[in-house]
């Protein structure tokens, strides 16, 4: 199966949660990065294509949820040691991933919106947990 490319190319909003994120720093902590990586955290094919060009590390990958019919996942970014990227998988949709510093990322593909923020800091405002460190926006 081959993978379409979306016309819409999701919007990576990096660094814009500092307002969001509290008093989040470079030594911003995600506490599920430290588990034991399980079959959860295997990512889907869908992701092949949109890994080509993004930055993952591919050793700190942990699934952090669901909303609805979209999985996510988290991991550390291989630009910076503070980087951190959020994958998004919509059910029927394309996968794509978003990365960012460590005070957070958001990341949307036009129709939903996610924030990867640190453990501890203060939730976006309007929004919904999906897992300690992600919430799905409006």
């Amino acid at each position: 199966m081959t993978l379409r490319r979306r016309s819409l190319l999701p919007i990576v909003l990096a660094g814009a949660l500092v307002g969001l994120a509290g008093c989040a720093s470079a030594d911003a902590e995600f506490a599920v990065l430290d588990s034991e990586a399980g079959p959860e955290d295997i990512l889907p094919s869908a992701f092949e294509e949109p890994r080509e060009s993004a930055t993952v590390d591919d050793e700190t990958i942990r699934f952090v949820g669901e909303n609805g019919d979209t999985s996510l996942w988290i991991a550390r970014s291989t630009e910076s040691d503070s980087g951190m990227c959020l994958l998004v998988h919509p059910g029927g949709g394309d996968a794509f991933i978003g990365c960012g510093g460590a005070t957070g990322v958001t990341v949307s593909d036009g129709e939903e919106t996610y924030a990867l923020v640190a453990d501890g800091a203060s939730a976006p405002g309007d929004s919904t947990q999906i897992s300690e460190n992600v919430y799905a926006l409006g």
